[in-house]
């Protein structure tokens, strides 16, 4: 009977743990009794600063000074790639990432597409002086031109900041007194509107001589990819040395041609001057522009002609040609006399 009793308290007991066993029990030593504990709630998230999200376009500015062309001094000019001859479009925005080393692309926000481009060629800028202005220096213009048929200025910010604007060398600077310089491919720009790439390092040689009836002056060599022909003719082209006072070094040189702007390092350079009559014999090495007087080659009329044209380099098969002064050549059409360059003794 006892052993019954105490199996049945003993279930008690259990039932009694099962609904709530220790609920209330005696607080520990050395504590003050205190509310029943319950559950912890998640506490509150944090407050986030609120930032600007990094893909929201800048704004576009609205003023600036017509002296600065309209553009800021955190405005770039940005390109897929680097000038390397002719012209360069390039884009007006502002660097809204920067690489973070040499191998990193910037990010560039494009004000005239209104997009993100990511490119390592990109230049900040100024407005040129008169002074800045020499045959070799890289420059850009807006994409806009005067009734004269220069490039110009930008009339206004969004002008200035949705445009393309045009990156390219400068190659003759004799015409500034009349409002222009002269560009690569034959380009001409007012000097007002012109701007500086910041980190430039292209060859300034400097000055410019006294131009001959075929516009070219001493400092003027005709450069080529190989050497001069015996047969037919090869294509030349106007430029100048990269360093006058050394222009071969080791048997070759840096020159700038004029006729595109590029920067070629060879050894096959000529320096030449007008023809006299007396120069024009059979088999002699002679060199006339590309340009066409019908099937005649004639003289250069202009400085541009002069500067954007690339030239022959020939031999003379007759001195006398088809018609009244010209010579027959190797390249199968006569030449103008008054056309024709020869090597300088």
């Amino acid at each position: 009977m006892l052993m019954r009793f105490e199996m049945l308290m003993a279930t008690a007991t259990f039932v009694s743990c099962l609904c709530g066993c220790g609920a209330s029990q005696p607080p520990e030593p050395g504590t003050a009794p205190g509310p029943a504990m319950t559950s912890p709630t998640a506490a509150p998230p944090p407050t986030q600063s609120v930032t600007p999200d990094a893909s929201e376009p800048p704004a576009m500015p609205t003023d600036g000074a017509a002296s600065n062309h309209f553009l800021g001094a955190d405005v770039v000019l940005a390109s897929t790639g680097p000038y390397v001859r002719r012209i360069l479009g390039a884009r007006v925005g502002v660097v809204t990432s920067p690489p973070s080393d040499a191998e990193r692309l910037a990010t560039v926000w494009d004000f005239s597409r209104k997009r993100p481009f990511e490119t390592r060629h990109y230049w900040k800028t100024r407005a040129a002086a008169p002074a800045d202005l020499v045959p070799g220096v890289l420059v850009a213009t807006v994409n806009k031109k005067g009734r004269d048929g220069s490039y110009g200025s930008p009339a206004s910010a969004t002008e200035a900041h949705e445009s393309l604007w045009w990156i390219s060398r400068l190659v003759d600077a004799r015409s500034l007194a009349d409002g222009h310089v002269l560009l690569a491919a034959g380009t001409r720009a007012a000097p007002a509107g012109l701007r500086l790439l910041d980190g430039d390092d292209s060859p300034r040689p400097g000055k410019q001589g006294i131009e001959d009836k075929h516009f070219l002056a001493d400092e003027h060599w005709f450069v080529g990819a190989g050497p001069l022909p015996d047969k037919r003719f090869n294509f030349v082209h106007p430029a100048f040395a990269a360093k006058p006072g050394e222009p071969l070094s080791g048997g070759e040189g840096r020159f700038v041609r004029t006729t595109d702007g590029e920067i070629v390092l060879t050894a096959h350079v000529w320096r030449t001057r007008i023809a006299e009559r007396k120069d024009l014999v059979k088999g002699r090495v002679v060199f006339a522009p590309h340009l066409k007087d019908g099937a005649v080659r004639r003289a250069p009329k202009t400085r541009v002609e002069a500067l954007s044209t690339m030239w022959l380099a020939t031999k003379i098969t007759e001195a006398k040609g088809a018609g009244p002064g010209t010579v027959a050549t190797a390249a199968g059409f006569d030449l103008n006399a008054d056309a024709i360059r020869v090597l300088r003794e």
